[in-house]
């Protein structure tokens, strides 16, 4: 039981970060589109760019 208490837990924690994320994506996306936050360099994200699949 109280390995199913640490696994909810863990799960709990983790929809909490997935949620914070969220948020602090939409608040920049917000910010960007009105100007007060420049895009970040290399576009839409600051992600590296990724080979197509089969091609790399």
């Amino acid at each position: 039981m109280a390995e199913l208490r640490e696994a909810v837990a863990r799960a709990d924690a983790g929809r909490a970060l997935v949620a914070q994320a969220d948020a602090t994506a939409e608040r920049d996306l917000r910010a960007r589109a009105v100007g007060e936050l420049p895009a970040p360099a290399g576009g839409a994200t600051s992600l590296p760019p990724v080979a197509p699949l089969g091609r790399g």
